[in-house]
C-alpha cells in the first residue's frame, strides 16, 4: 500500500509497482543525466524507456511530466520519454551564470607531457601499491598535502580512483615520497619532467579557483603562467569545453484518454498548465504598462479609423484587463537573475505581426483582412521571464552532500505549473528531497523514490525541517 507524503528508499520501479494505473497527477523530477557526474555510480546512464513507461502508466491521462536533463545527454532522455509513449510538448531552459568552466587548458596539457607521461601506467600502479602499504586513505593524503580540510583534492586523480586520472607534479611527487616513504625509482623522471609549476610566471590570478575555500586552502595564491614550449605556445588559449550556464527541462504529457482537453480535464482533472498562477510578476508600474495586451489596433484604418487610442482602449476594456493581469504569460525560459544572464537579454518587444497577417480575432472588428496589428505582447529585458537563483548553501541544509541540489523556489514553480490544486506529485528520483519540500509548500501531496540510502536520509531531514518551519510560522 502506497502512503502519501513519504519517501521510499528503493528503486523507483519497485515504488511504482505498488501504484494503480492513473494514480498520480504530475511528475516533477531531476533524474541521472548519464554523465558519471563526480564519478557517481547512480549517474552512469539516463533513465531507461522501461522506467518512463512505468511513469506513463501511473500518471493520469493528460498529466504532465517535467524532467531535468544534462546538455550533453538531454537528447537521449527526451527520446526515451517519447519512446515510452509521452508527447513532448516543450523544453524549458533554466539559465544561470554561476556555472564553473571545466575546460582543459590545452597549452598547459602540452607542457605537462614530459618524461613522466611515458611511464604513466607504471607510476600510477606504483603509487597505488605504496598507498596500500600504509594506513592512509586518499582523504588523509589530501589533507596532509594541504588541500581542503574535508579531504577533497587531487589524490584521487593520482591513485587512479576517479576517471580524470593524472600524475603529480614534481613538487607533489617529492612531498608524497616523504608521506608514503617509498623508494626513488621514478625520482629522476620527475626531476627532469616539465610541469605547470615550471612555466614562466607572469603574475597572480585575480580570482583563482578555490579562493573561497572550495578546493584549496583559503587565501592560497595561484600563479598566471605563459607557455614553456613552442608547441604549447601554439595552442595557448585553447580548451575543451564551454562554461555550463543552462539546464534543459523536458515538458511532456501523457496522451489524453478523451476526445478533447475539456472532456479530459472534467474527467481526470489533468491536461492543462496553470498559466495564471505561474505568471511572471511585474517589477513596477512601468513594467506593467509595457505589457500591453495582444491585438493592439491602429487608429488609421477600419472601424477604429480616426478614433483616439484612449477611446479604443476604453471600448476594448484594456484598463480592466491591465487591472486583472497579475503578470506576464509564463515562458519556456527561466533564469537566475544574475547580471551575467540579464545582460544577455536585449531590451526588445515580442509578438509583432506583419501587415496583412490574419492570425487573431481582431479581423472581426473591421472586416478588413489587411489591417495592421501592432501586437506587441510585452517589452523589456529578462524581467519577462521567471527567475530563480541556484540553491544556496543555507538552502541546501547542514550535512547535505548531494551534488545536484535544485532550488526550492524553482521546484515550487514547476510543481505549480503542472499540478492541479491539492493533487499528487510523484518524483521517481527525489535525491535530496527538494520536490517534496516544494510540493508541501504549494499544498500538494507528494511521493518520492530514492535508491541511495544516504540521500534518503538527507531528503527526510530537509523535508522535516521545512515542515517544522512551516508549522511554526
Amino acid at each position: 500500500m502506497i502512503k502519501l507524503n513519504k519517501i521510499y528508499c528503493e528503486n523507483c520501479l519497485d515504488t511504482m509497482a505498488r501504484m494503480d494505473d492513473n494514480y498520480v497527477d504530475a511528475i516533477v523530477t531531476d533524474p541521472p543525466y548519464g554523465i558519471s557526474f563526480m564519478n557517481k555510480k547512480w549517474d552512469y546512464d539516463v533513465p531507461s524507456v522501461k522506467i518512463w513507461q512505468e511513469v506513463l502508466r501511473v500518471l493520469k491521462p493528460g498529466g504532465h511530466l517535467l524532467s531535468f536533463g544534462g546538455t550533453r545527454t538531454y537528447h537521449r532522455m527526451a527520446c526515451a520519454i517519447e519512446d515510452a509513449g509521452f508527447e513532448i510538448r516543450d523544453m524549458v531552459q533554466w539559465i544561470y551564470g554561476s556555472g564553473f568552466p571545466k575546460s582543459l587548458d590545452i597549452s598547459k596539457a602540452i607542457d605537462k607531457t614530459g618524461k613522466r607521461y611515458e611511464f604513466f601506467n607504471e607510476v600510477r600502479t606504483f603509487l597505488k601499491e605504496a598507498l596500500f602499504k600504509t594506513n592512509y586513505t586518499i582523504k588523509d593524503i589530501n589533507i596532509l598535502m594541504g588541500y581542503a580540510l574535508n579531504g577533497s583534492g587531487m589524490a584521487g586523480h593520482w591513485f587512479g580512483n576517479i576517471t580524470q586520472q593524472t600524475l603529480p607534479t614534481k613538487n607533489q611527487w617529492f612531498k608524497l615520497k616523504e608521506l608514503l616513504d617509498f623508494t626513488d625509482c621514478f625520482d629522476e623522471t620527475f626531476r627532469n619532467c616539465i610541469n605547470p609549476n615550471e612555466r614562466p610566471i607572469i603574475g597572480k590570478h585575480p580570482n583563482p579557483a578555490g579562493s573561497k575555500g572550495n578546493t584549496f586552502p583559503l587565501g592560497q595564491e595561484c600563479n598566471l603562467t605563459k607557455p614553456a614550449t613552442p608547441e604549447a605556445e601554439q595552442w595557448e588559449g585553447w580548451g575543451t569545453a564551454l562554461k555550463p550556464a543552462n539546464e534543459p527541462i523536458c515538458l511532456a504529457r501523457k496522451p489524453l484518454s478523451e476526445k478533447t482537453i475539456a472532456e479530459n480535464v472534467l474527467k481526470w482533472g489533468t491536461g492543462g498548465l496553470n498559466i495564471d498562477e505561474c505568471r511572471v510578476e511585474y517589477q513596477n508600474d512601468n513594467d506593467k504598462n509595457s505589457a500591453i495586451p495582444q491585438g493592439r489596433i491602429t487608429t488609421k484604418v477600419g472601424a477604429f479609423a480616426g478614433r483616439s487610442q484612449e477611446g479604443i482602449d476604453k471600448e476594448l476594456n484594456r484598463e480592466e484587463w491591465k487591472e486583472k493581469q497579475q503578470g506576464r504569460f509564463p515562458a519556456n525560459v527561466i533564469h537566475n537573475g544574475s547580471d551575467e544572464v540579464v545582460s544577455r537579454f536585449p531590451n526588445s518587444k515580442s509578438g509583432l505581426m506583419k501587415q496583412g497577417t490574419k492570425v487573431n480575432s481582431q479581423s472581426w472588428f473591421t472586416g478588413n483582412d489587411d489591417i495592421k496589428n501592432d501586437t506587441y505582447g510585452d517589452s523589456g529585458s529578462a524581467a519577462r521571464f521567471f527567475y530563480c537563483a541556484k540553491a544556496s548553501r543555507s538552502e541546501r541544509g547542514k550535512g547535505n552532500n548531494h551534488p545536484t541540489v535544485k532550488p526550492v523556489s524553482l521546484l515550487r514553480y514547476l510543481c505549480r505549473l503542472i499540478t492541479p490544486p491539492k493533487r499528487l506529485v510523484y518524483d521517481p528520483f527525489i535525491g535530496s528531497g527538494t520536490t517534496g519540500i516544494a510540493a508541501g509548500l504549494e499544498g500538494f501531496d507528494y511521493i518520492g523514490s530514492e535508491i541511495e540510502q544516504d540521500y534518503c536520509e538527507i531528503a527526510k531531514k530537509r523535508i522535516s525541517a521545512y515542515t517544522m518551519q512551516q508549522e511554526l510560522f
